[in-house]
């Protein structure tokens, strides 16, 4: 009974492996034990061959498992640091942009009321130039034309006097008249409106003697020749002349001093402006860029962040059990190899040999 349980024990390891030996059934039948015992250790062999390969593999496993377990959750918490610091950038540069929008169009409207200034003085100033140059040309052909007449009429007597032509002079205080009559409506007295008017109602009177005291000097106690009472008029009118293009001087100095001051001050406000514009429209530009930028590197960090979720999720799945399916198959094998070793001791046995002697001795008869 012994015998035929140690038979099972033999071959049971056999049965169970499920590996491919090479089996010389001629020599079996010669001697079948040794045999046998030949296949066990192969089949040991096998099996030691398979535990190094198995560690080889387990080791480069484990290797591979603690480096992507080590390095892929930092990496995945670098992407999450970094889509947050994105986030948070392309909020602040969005923030940027849309408060630099109604700040540049209100710089630009500044800008263009400064340049609505600036044309508005440039209009003006054109004005007072055009008209302090028409009263200048006519204030100084008025003084020269009182001027002339007040000489002429200052003429006493002789031949000189006989040179004088009333009408010429009359032609002449009638435009002075005409052309200055806003400047002289309430500075000429009524005395010497009088004189002025029967002076032009009848110039030749200036060559008649006998109608000379007809033509009296405002506020004069004598009566004077005509051509005194009138060249005494003109040369006042004269004096006002002079004393109005002086004024008109002065006041286009000012004028254009103001202007001048007025245009330097503007033309820094604007190029001021415009450099601000410049560098507001620069700094939107920029925040718009970066809203852009990050949009896309936010995009692919979550591509890559996903990736490297699911890798880690698919190594924490084949790493989670290594050890123990290594260690089970250690252990299957260990017990595998100690059977086939008790396999060996028994069939390498003296009862093992006895049993071999007799099957060889009862196939001889």
């Amino acid at each position: 009974m012994a015998f035929w349980w140690k038979r099972a024990i033999v071959f049971a390891p056999l049965l169970a492996s499920g590996s491919v030996l090479h089996f010389d059934e001629a020599g079996a039948k010669a001697k079948p034990i040794s045999k046998v015992v030949d296949l066990l250790k192969e089949m040991s062999t096998r099996l030691d061959e398979d535990q190094n390969t198995d560690q080889d593999i387990f080791d480069k496993t484990k290797c591979w498992c603690s480096s992507n377990l080590d390095e892929k959750p930092k990496a995945i918490a670098a992407a999450k640091e970094q889509i947050a610091q994105l986030t948070s950038a392309s909020a602040e540069a969005k923030a940027t942009s849309e408060r630099l929008a109604p700040e540049i169009r209100k710089m630009e409207q500044s800008l263009q009321d400064s340049k609505n200034t600036l044309d508005k003085a440039y209009s003006i100033r054109v004005q007072q130039m055009n008209a302090f140059k028409e009263d200048e040309a006519s204030l100084m052909e008025s003084i020269k034309q009182v001027g002339d007449a007040a000489e002429k009429l200052g003429v006493k007597a002789g031949a000189a006097l006989l040179q004088v032509k009333p009408d010429v002079l009359a032609e002449t205080v009638r435009k002075v008249l005409d052309t200055q009559a806003s400047r002289l409506v309430n500075r000429l007295s009524h005395s010497d409106r009088v004189t002025l008017e029967n002076f032009l109602q009848d110039p030749s009177a200036l060559m008649k003697p006998e109608k000379a005291n007809g033509f009296l000097q405002a506020g004069s106690e004598e009566t004077p020749s005509t051509s005194d009472g009138i060249a005494g008029i003109l040369q006042s009118m004269g004096d006002d002349f002079a004393t109005d293009l002086q004024k008109e001087l002065d006041e286009e100095k000012v004028n254009k001093k103001s202007y001048e001051e007025l245009n330097a001050a503007k033309q820094v406000e604007i190029s001021s402006t415009q450099a601000s514009i410049t560098a507001k429209t620069e700094q939107k530009a920029a925040a718009a860029l970066s809203v852009a930028e990050g949009a896309r590197d936010i995009k692919a960090l979550q591509k890559t962040l996903a990736a490297d979720e699911a890798f880690l999720k698919a190594v924490q799945g084949k790493c989670s059990g290594a050890e123990e399916e290594f260690a089970a198959r250690q252990q299957a094998r260990s017990e595998e190899t100690g059977a086939i070793s008790q396999a060996i001791e028994v069939l390498t046995s003296d009862e093992a040999r006895d049993l071999a002697f007799l099957q060889e001795a009862s196939t001889q008869h």
